[in-house]
């Protein structure tokens, strides 16, 4: 399996998951 990420793509990862947790 090839994992590619961008640092777009990692830092909207972390976004999402920042806010969520941020969010309860």
């Amino acid at each position: 399996m090839n994992f590619v990420f961008s640092k777009n793509e990692l830092n909207g990862m972390f976004n999402l998951i920042f806010e969520k947790l941020t969010n309860q």
